[in-house]
């Protein structure tokens, strides 16, 4: 089993889901200027917290700053068992390009 590739369009509604966990792979300077709603660092923490939810229902959401260097970590969380494991595309700067060109198209051509 593998990670799922996906783009900044998609993560919108990935966001919305409960069972959501998000994690930012990049250093705490590039974390303080922004990042996605809840996202936390991989800390040893947050990784056995991960490891002990494994079986359970539960949806996992890894960015970097390009989408190369977040695929380690979701490699890793694919082998331990989880199986809703996504990785970033383009990392946060596909995110960063993504919230500009959506926040400067005209009103009706936003989705619903």
């Amino acid at each position: 089993m593998s990670y799922h590739d996906i783009d900044a369009a998609e993560v919108h509604d990935l966001l919305r889901r409960d069972d959501l966990v998000v994690i930012d792979v990049r250093d705490v300077h590039a974390q303080s200027r922004g990042q996605l709603p809840n996202a936390m660092p991989p800390s040893d923490e947050v990784i056995n917290a991960l490891i002990r939810r494994r079986h359970q229902p539960l949806a996992v959401l890894v960015y970097c700053y390009h989408g190369h260097s977040s695929r380690d970590l979701c490699s890793f969380l694919t082998r331990i068992g989880l199986q809703q494991v996504y990785n970033l595309t383009g990392g946060w700067a596909a995110w960063e390009r993504h919230q500009s060109i959506y926040a400067t198209e005209p009103a009706e051509a936003l989705p619903a």
